[in-house]
């Protein structure tokens, strides 16, 4: 198994998501087809599933803007219309241009009731012209630093104000 991975997915759990979110974790092939999602909790045990996960849900304190639509020119300017409106985050994406996600981490997010934080979340991604399947916790993104399950890119960072991802927020 790749130890790295089990790393990456164990510090998202324990430093980014502070433990909050006993996310989800699956594996999707080529075709598109996904595996039964399991918690990180239950993952623990199960070597085997680790080591080809690619694929976890959104955390509870995360919101997430995905630039599906538009080029990867689009995506930057993004990325610097963030920066420059104060926004603190991790920006990431494959070297061909897939999986453009921009990750901001608030804690104050876990505090708000669940349908709060969706219409927070709903307003935002509106606003920014990105994916509005991501409003809810339920939704798999590619793990970080990990392969993307259709093209075999790796997720990398691209543009991060925050800190480097494997700092402790």
């Amino acid at each position: 198994m790749d130890k790295n991975k089990r790393k990456i997915i164990d510090h998202i759990y324990y430093n980014i998501g502070k433990q909050y979110t006993n996310f989800r974790l699956c594996y999707a092939d080529k075709n598109g087809r996904f595996s039964k999602w399991i918690t990180y909790l239950e993952a623990q045990s199960m070597d085997w599933f680790i080591a080809r996960c690619n694929q976890r849900e959104v955390l509870k304190q995360e919101l997430i803007l995905d630039l599906d639509d538009g080029t990867y020119n689009d995506y930057l300017k993004l990325i610097k219309k963030l920066h420059n409106n104060g926004w603190k985050f991790h920006a990431f994406a494959t070297k061909n241009g897939r999986c453009r996600h921009i990750h901001v981490i608030e804690n104050n997010l876990v505090r708000n009731k669940k349908m709060s934080k969706t219409q927070l979340r709903e307003y935002l991604i509106k606003k920014y012209g990105c994916d509005i399947q991501l409003k809810t916790d339920a939704h798999m993104i590619p793990i970080e630093f990990c392969k993307h399950w259709k093209t075999g890119e790796i997720k990398d960072l691209i543009f991060t104000n925050r800190g480097d991802w494997f700092d402790s927020d």
